[in-house]
């Protein structure tokens, strides 16, 4: 994480990760069970965009390192064909 023009510190750097992940994840897993989940890939890279825009804005991250606060698999999965509601499972 670069510190320069952060607003924001590494403890809330870090709750704010932990809270969007759960938050994400939890609303993804009731869009598949009511099956209104239409695309995974869509919606996570809706909220991945989100994710790092904040990174960069409130927590000061550049280029290369504004993408470290999502969770790896939510990009991971769609690249490699997998599903991530079927790993929750």
């Amino acid at each position: 994480m670069k510190n320069n023009n952060v607003r924001l510190g590494k403890t809330q750097y870090d709750n704010f990760r932990k809270k969007c992940i759960e938050e994400v994840e939890k609303t993804a897993k009731a869009r598949h069970k009511n099956v209104c989940l239409e695309s995974e890939a869509d919606y996570f890279a809706g909220a991945m965009t989100v994710m790092a825009l904040v990174n960069e804005q409130f927590f000061g991250a550049d280029e290369e390192s504004k993408m470290n606060i999502t969770a790896p698999m939510w990009f991971l999965g769609p690249m490699t064909g997998r599903s991530i509601t079927k790993d929750w499972k």
